[in-house]
């Protein structure tokens, strides 16, 4: 997923808006990519939070990608624990991706 093309700012966007909310997120990559035929971009981010004084370690790959003036954010998500074995299932689904129209 790091093909270098689209814009550029557009992931520092998804981490400002990342940061805003969980102001300890860790960037584990960003880059851009082609999703059906359009520039994408997309982050790769932990985060960590208390769940009721437990505290919960999350992997967030958001990928978003811009047409006909609208905004699209794939969000694939899932705890620390289980990313291994989930990240290749998001990886099928990002690269599979397509517009129906």
């Amino acid at each position: 997923m790091t093909n270098k093309t689209g814009r550029s700012s557009d992931d520092k966007l998804i981490l400002q808006e990342i940061s805003l909310r969980f102001p300890d997120a860790k960037l584990i990559e960003a880059g851009s990519l082609i999703l059906d035929g359009i520039p994408a971009n997309f982050v790769h981010v932990t985060m960590e939070f208390n769940n009721f004084n437990s505290p919960i370690s999350i992997h967030n790959i958001m990928t978003r990608v811009e047409k006909n003036d609208l905004l699209y954010t794939i969000t694939c998500g899932s705890f620390s624990s289980g990313f291994e074995k989930a990240e290749p299932v998001f990886q099928d689904i990002i690269r599979r991706f397509g517009f129906l129209d």
